[in-house]
């Protein structure tokens, strides 16, 4: 680093070079923190799922098996409630799948859950705007990043997917073809009609909702190289390929995006990590190896969290592990390059993480015994 510090003092290093080089320092230097360190009550259910604002990473949304939604203020020592929409103040009736922010202000975010409801909400006063009922429990949702349409992809206990439109507050699109219920779902970071999505029955399929038919693709995990035949689309009914071409022998619960919208990353319940390269038609895997420590037997949402493009010279993968484990791969070769725990005691499932944002390299993960864990580089100051 001080060979770096006189690079730099003497220009040879540019300010963007110089702040990836200390970042991708810090990364080899994860650990768990004490702080922000979140309150824990007596009566706790799991945590199912975490969302940071995009605009000022200060605000952190959770929701729990117990129906509760709780908006956090995150500071420097300690995280506090700022808000809590639970089943007696007018939220869910059932446990929260998903929650969102809207991704270009604060003033808004969205919550699914078991209740058949996905239901926006003003952050501001904490009161329901609008309630979308699918008449099916909801695994998962995702909003655009792109900003170019208000749609949101949603998964339920069926075998199609139903896209909102919160501009009419009406279903704008249904795409059917999988065979099994859909447990993720992606929207593409660069083309805002593009959508991937997994199902039970170990399919991802990728879709363009501007066409007819839809589903222009099925990820097969056999087709290991762009020479192969894609497989070709056998049924009479729209957007549904032959149901052998599988992504996964277990139910995919979990896909990221790379920022180029090239690459996508999938797991599922065969407890397996999948890297796809879709810049060759029908999707190619790249049979990148992750090792044995993946354990992913819960049928339900996964996150998955890459560290920013551009903030380290390589890309790290987060994932939740069920042995109660935050792991963090090496992107490019799959390598293993931690395996987070704060102590051998705490074995509650990992449910999911969300990245702190701002060049932090701090992450926040949730658990299943109700906790919120902090995993980042050590601060001086920090006891």
């Amino acid at each position: 680093m001080q060979s770096q510090l006189l690079n730099r003092s003497l220009g040879e290093t540019t300010v963007e070079q110089f702040e990836q080089l200390a970042t991708e320092s810090l990364y080899y230097d994860i650990s768990p923190l004490e702080y922000p360190r979140f309150p824990l009550k007596k009566k706790v259910s799991p945590i199912n799922c975490l969302d940071f604002d995009k605009t000022e990473s200060r605000f952190l949304l959770s929701g729990g098996s117990d129906a509760t939604v709780k908006v956090w203020k995150v500071g420097t020592r300690r995280a506090t409630t700022v808000g809590s929409i639970t089943k007696a103040t007018g939220g869910h009736s059932f446990g929260i799948t998903g929650v969102q922010w809207w991704p270009f202000d604060q003033g808004m975010f969205l919550s699914s859950s078991y209740d058949t409801t996905v239901r926006v909400w003003d952050s501001n006063t904490l009161e329901e705007a609008f309630m979308f009922e699918l008449g099916s429990k909801v695994n998962c949702f995702d909003i655009s990043p792109t900003g170019e349409h208000s749609l949101i992809a949603t998964g339920a206990e069926s075998t199609h997917i139903r896209v909102l439109d919160l501009r009419t507050t009406s279903a704008a699109h249904t795409l059917s073809g999988h065979n099994g219920t859909i447990l993720s779902c992606k929207w593409s970071p660069v083309n805002p009609y593009m959508l991937a999505t997994g199902s039970s029955e170990g399919e991802v399929r990728l879709w363009d909702i501007r066409k007819t038919a839809s589903c222009f693709a099925q990820l097969d995990l056999y087709r290991t190289d762009k020479s192969k035949a894609v497989s070709e689309n056998k049924s009479k009914k729209v957007g549904v390929m032959k149901s052998s071409v599988k992504a996964h022998a277990g139910g995919v619960n979990g896909l990221c995006w790379l920022e180029n919208g090239e690459t996508l990353i999938s797991t599922a319940t065969d407890e397996k990590i999948r890297v796809w390269d879709l810049d060759a038609p029908g999707g190619v895997n790249t049979l990148l190896n992750f090792g044995p420590f993946v354990k992913n037997k819960t049928p339900s949402a996964k996150s998955l969290v890459l560290s920013p493009v551009g903030e380290t010279e390589v890309q790290y993968l987060w994932f939740p592990a069920d042995s109660g484990e935050m792991l963090m791969f090496r992107l490019g070769d799959g390598k293993l390059i931690a395996r987070l725990r704060r102590n051998l005691q705490d074995t509650a499932r990992s449910t999911c993480v969300v990245y702190g944002g701002n060049n932090c390299a701090t992450y926040f993960s949730g658990t299943s015994d109700g906790r919120i864990f902090v995993w980042g580089p050590k601060i001086e100051d920090e006891t």
